[in-house]
């Protein structure tokens, strides 16, 4: 008796462990919200800024500055299961914003005393392509890991004024950025899954942008099987 008693404890086990749902294979597409922050450097921007004031003439000598590396950003994906444990998927992912912001009283041409400010904003966008390995867990839970890179746009942009007169300008350079991640996966209506996942974009940005920096992504979002 206690052998059969142990015995039927095995199995509901087993069928407890093992998926009831075989996956859904085929096409999917989705969308997504992340909190960003990039590693990067306040060195960089505030050397930018420093050149600037230098060729325009202006000596600040009175500074105050931020810097903020945190953004939130978006993207959406278009995805093939192609097996049970195997996804390939392809979509547009921003990365969100590094703002650098620098007030500074001084003097223009070493004798006038004025306030000058400079905005700079580096960012990063572009396509990613990455692989998926995934591991089923219960009947509507799944773990999954990427990696793949990103075909990144970078882009950094200057605003400056002494308050009465401003120009702006932007350099854009292309590259190419690996990523990986991990995520967890809850189906819900049998076609929809909500994505919780960490993912870090590696070397993210130019030197002729302010630098490149690992950025790590806290996402959510929710795909749709067709």
């Amino acid at each position: 008796m206690r052998r059969a008693i142990f015995a039927t404890l095995l199995v509901v086990a087993a069928g407890g462990l093992t998926p009831a749902r075989a996956a859904q294979l085929g096409l999917y597409a989705g969308v997504s919200y992340a909190q960003t922050d990039r590693e990067a450097e306040s060195a960089e921007f505030a050397a930018a800024v420093a050149n600037i004031y230098e060729d325009n003439g202006f000596t600040p000598v009175d500074s105050t500055v931020s810097f903020d590396t945190k953004d939130s950003a978006y993207g959406f994906a278009v995805g093939y299961r192609l097996f049970e444990h195997l996804a390939v998927e392809g979509g547009y992912m921003d990365l969100g914003e590094v703002a650098y912001r620098d007030r500074s009283a001084g003097l223009f041409d070493g004798t006038t005393p004025e306030n000058w400010g400079q905005n700079i904003d580096s960012s990063t966008s572009g396509i990613a392509l990455s692989g998926l390995a995934v591991l089923p867990l219960t009947y509507r839970l799944e773990v999954y890991a990427r990696a793949g890179f990103l075909l990144a746009s970078n882009e950094a942009t200057v605003f400056i004024t002494d308050g009465q007169q401003a120009a702006r300008f932007r350099v854009t350079k292309s590259g190419f950025d690996p990523l990986a991640g991990v995520g967890l996966t809850f189906s819900f209506l049998e076609i929809y899954n909500l994505r919780l996942e960490y993912m870090r974009v590696f070397d993210a940005g130019d030197e002729e942008t302010l630098g490149e920096a690992d950025t790590d992504l806290a996402t959510i979002g929710i795909t749709v099987s067709f």
